[in-house]
């Protein structure tokens, strides 16, 4: 009796221990992944602090510009205007003073006086036979570079804050089946077990990119290097995209991604996490062989 009660003690405690292991792991895994989204937290909002610096000093630039181009065009120097008719072979010749009065006027942003009535009228003594027709107004507001500049100023407002969707699965059938009804959606979406980590997962102790280091080439450019492939771009995957954007060509971004290498250090931490929730809700992460080298705290930051 006493010696099966010893062992059984002994057994007991040897589990304990074994919980109590397991536990104290658990714990510093999440004190270590926590330390380290806090971490990358703080580069984010750096960046973004950086970012926002940066994009308010364009705009200021652009304001100033654009103070600077209407406060040229709306200044007149009469005097300046009065000498430049009266040289290099051209005069002014009778009632001048009503002329200096107009411009007066002009640059006073003020209408002539009611019973002015005046008549201008232009002799080129080198072209008589000029016959231009009547006087047409003038545009006097060319706001295409302004438009332009507030455009760019607006162009970086892309998708990146846009919200996660996760209504398409991201391989769809060859052939649609037939619709299915709005229960069998509802029924099937609170049925869905999403898929936590991938099986097998041995992460890496490489995080993502860090926010504040830019991707090496636009998307724009990446999608241009597609010229000699032919791929179309916006049928690309993402990782594919950001892998072509860290500045990998179309064919060594797509052997990276395909096979059982390291990806995740090419990608930001923002499209990172994107993609983790995105393959976690449809359960497509032992589809990605990289998926199981991305550290927990990204995992656990798509959670």
């Amino acid at each position: 009796m006493k010696t099966g009660f010893a062992l059984l003690n002994q057994h007991w405690k040897e589990a304990f221990l074994v919980c109590k292991h397991q536990l104290d792991q658990e714990l510093s895994d999440h004190a270590r992944d926590f330390k380290r989204a806090a971490h990358n937290h703080d580069q984010e909002e750096e960046a973004l602090r950086s970012r926002l610096a940066s994009m308010t000093q364009e705009r200021y630039d652009m304001f100033a510009r654009v103070l600077e181009r209407r406060l040229k065009a709306g200044s007149i120097n009469v005097p300046k205007v009065m000498n430049f008719l009266n040289q290099h072979q051209t005069q002014v010749v009778g009632n001048w003073p009503r002329l200096k009065a107009l411009l007066e006027h002009l640059k006073d942003h003020q209408v002539p006086l009611d019973n002015w009535t005046t008549q201008i009228m232009v002799t080129a003594i080198d072209d008589y036979s000029a016959q231009p027709g009547p006087f047409v107004t003038l545009d006097e507001d060319d706001r295409s570079e302004e438009k332009k500049e507030e455009d760019d100023s607006g162009s970086g407002n892309g998708s990146k804050n846009a919200p996660l969707d996760l209504t398409q699965d991201p391989t769809p059938t060859a052939t649609p089946q037939t619709p299915p009804t709005k229960r069998g959606k509802a029924s099937s979406a609170s049925s869905r077990k999403l898929q936590l980590r991938p099986d097998p997962y041995t992460p890496s102790g490489k995080d993502a990119l860090d926010p504040r280091t830019s991707l090496t080439r636009t998307a724009e450019e990446a999608r241009a290097s597609l010229a000699d492939h032919a791929v179309i771009w916006d049928k690309q995957r993402t990782d594919l995209q950001l892998v072509m954007r860290s500045g990998l060509d179309y064919l060594d971004a797509f052997e990276l991604v395909s096979g059982d290498h390291l990806v995740h250090p090419r990608i930001p931490v923002r499209e990172l996490t994107l993609m983790l929730a995105r393959m976690m809700y449809w359960g497509r992460l032992n589809h990605t062989p990289w998926a199981k080298y991305v550290p927990s705290w990204c995992y656990k930051k798509a959670e």
